[in-house]
Formats: C-alpha cells, sequence, structure tokens
C-alpha cells in the first residue's frame, strides 16, 4: 500500500547481505491429504485434548490474566475452559453497540454460569472519532470497522489485566465463515452442474429471485440486497476447482469490478493486475480435500494479513498481550 515498502510474508525471515535481501520460509502450514483412519469420536476427543493443551500453555503468566467474552461459540468455549482450569474467577470484558444483534445479553449469561468477573463496554457512534488515533497504531490501512470496538476493549481490559485471551484463529481453523459454505456449497454444485448451464439457466434465475427470497438461503444478520444479488450471480462462474482463489476472493472483498474504476488510480490498477489473486493460493497435495484448500488460503491471506494483525497490534497499543 506504501510506494517502496514492503513487509516479509508470514513466516519469513529475510537477510540483508550485500545489499541484497533474501528471505527463507521457516514456517508454513500444509493442508492435510489424508489418510482419515478415525471414527468422528477419535477425532473430536483428540480435538478436545488438543485444545486443551493449548489453554493450558495460554494460561502461564505471572501477571493478571483475562479473556474476551463476545457470547459466540470461540470466547465462550474459551471462558470455561479459562474457569475450568483455574481457581479463580476469569475477568471478562464484552463490547456492545445497542443493536438487535448485540451480543451483551448472550455475554452476561455466559459469564454468570461460569462465574466470570465480568466488564461491559458501550460503543457509541461518536467513538467514530477514534479512527485516526487508531489508524496511527495499526500503520498500515486495515479496513474493518470493529477495529473501534477492539481498541476500546484493549484500553478496557488493561485496567484489570495485562494479558488477554482472544477467540482468533477459531474459524480459521474450524471453517466458521458463510464464505467457507458457499464455496463448500459451490464446489458440490460444480461437480453435477456444467458451466455452461450455472452461466445460462442458474445465473437467469437468480436474476428473477427477489433479493428477499435469497436472504432466506443465508444465515448471516445483514440481508443481501439487489447488490449481494450480483455478487452471487457473479460467484456461479467462478465454482470450478481451478478457480478456487479466485472464488474465495471475490466471496471476502467487499468491492468488485463494479466498484473499483471509481476507487483505484490507473496506476494502482495496474500493480493489482499484475498480482492476479489466484497467484498466492497455495500448493496443495493430490487428493486434498477441498475444505482443507480453501482453509489454507485463508491462513497464508486472512488470518496473517487480517485477523491476526489488528489484534496485535490493537492490543499492543494499550500494552496488553493478546494470546490467540
Amino acid at each position: 500500500m506504501f510506494n517502496e515498502l514492503q513487509k516479509l510474508p508470514a513466516g519469513h525471515f529475510g537477510v540483508l547481505e550485500n545489499g541484497r535481501l533474501s528471505l527463507t520460509c521457516y514456517w508454513k502450514t500444509d493442508p492435510y491429504a489424508g489418510p482419515f483412519p478415525g471414527s468422528e469420536a477419535d477425532y473430536l476427543d483428540g480435538f478436545a485434548e488438543r485444545f486443551e493443551r493449548s489453554m493450558r500453555r495460554r494460561l502461564i503468566a505471572d501477571v493478571p490474566i483475562g479473556a474476551y467474552l463476545s457470547g459466540g461459540l470461540d470466547s465462550s468455549v474459551t471462558v470455561a475452559a479459562m474457569s475450568k482450569l483455574t481457581s479463580t474467577p476469569v475477568r471478562t470484558f464484552t463490547v456492545g453497540f445497542g443493536f438487535e444483534h448485540d451480543e451483551l445479553e448472550a455475554a452476561a449469561r455466559t459469564a454468570a454460569l461460569l462465574g466470570c468477573e465480568h466488564t461491559e463496554l458501550h460503543c457509541q457512534p461518536s467513538d467514530v472519532e477514534l479512527i485516526p488515533e487508531i489508524v496511527y497504531h495499526l500503520d498500515e490501512p486495515l479496513g474493518d470497522p470493529i477495529v473501534i470496538p477492539m481498541y476500546q476493549l484493549a484500553q478496557e481490559a488493561r485496567k484489570k489485566v495485562t494479558v488477554i485471551l482472544a477467540g482468533e484463529g477459531a474459524d480459521e481453523t474450524l471453517a466458521g465463515y458463510v464464505f467457507h459454505k458457499a464455496l463448500m456449497s459451490g464446489h458440490q454444485l460444480a461437480r453435477f452442474v456444467p458451466r455452461s448451464v450455472r452461466h445460462h439457466v442458474l445465473r437467469r434465475l437468480v436474476s428473477l429471485t427477489p433479493a428477499s427470497v435469497l436472504n432466506l438461503a443465508f444465515d448471516y444478520p445483514a440481508a443481501l440486497g439487489e447488490r449481494g444479488k450480483l455478487k452471487v450471480m457473479d460467484f456461479l462462474d467462478l465454482l470450478d476447482p481451478s478457480q478456487v482463489g479466485l472464488a474465495y476472493r471475490h466471496l471476502t472483498s467487499l468491492f468488485d469490478d463494479r466498484d473499483t474504476p471509481s476507487l483505484y488510480s490507473d496506476g494502482f490498477a495496474a500493480a493489482l493486475r499484475a498480482h492476479p489473486a489466484h497467484a498466492g493460493v497455495p500448493e496443495a497435495p493430490p487428493g486434498t480435500p477441498f475444505l482443507n484448500r480453501i482453509l489454507q488460503i485463508g491462513l497464508t491471506d486472512w488470518l496473517p494479513e487480517c485477523i491476526l494483525t489488528k489484534q496485535d497490534k490493537l492490543s499492543m497499543a494499550h500494552a496488553i498481550e493478546a494470546r490467540v
């Protein structure tokens, strides 16, 4: 985003010698291609054991420790594990926005059930004035409005704790996003419906279906709307396995080619065209399940460049260590 400024890719170190920079990858995720010999119960038990082991490691601290609690699955399970593994009430922190999908009530019920020392924070419309301060701490453009309450939560939590546990990474490892479901459904559709039929017949059907009816197929608080309907129609042309990178980028992007001509300068648009979305899709061993392929993309893209970046920088802005 900045001229002549680059950052190291995730899991890399750089060596500068005689004016030349060489990059070395020291760690990366590898999508698992099998075999899968165990039963479902075996894998559930194995996950539970690994999760508790991970929690024990993150609770090692000689300073006060707490947790963010939204009332959702990720943070609730984290706080439940903390309650099981510690002898004192867990300090929990949550933020609300005063709208119909607010999670304050769910978080309060969970905190009461687990005997937590609970703190609520209320985000107001006027808090948008914090954006310049938040941008300063982020160091780089990051287009996610949740940075405002995250910044405030860290500020509030620092009054009581020095280390905070957060649920980041759960959706990336357990396929919790809406676009995971969409990609999986699209993959199944592409197996049985030829591309020509998807383009000429299904696109036509979607175009004739009211957006209010299409909304019923999406388990998401926001309405799809006419603009979202166009996004669904475009998605139908991106379902072939070779296009998984393009489909992933399409679903996770707020804008598309209908918007970008008015948003991008000519030079910036040319730079993006030189780095197409599918260029960064990691290789996967033959036979890798499709779900593992799309998770791998997120682990090399969405997780390090967005999810972990904003949590780390916004917590450290208030000298609080976030463990995910």
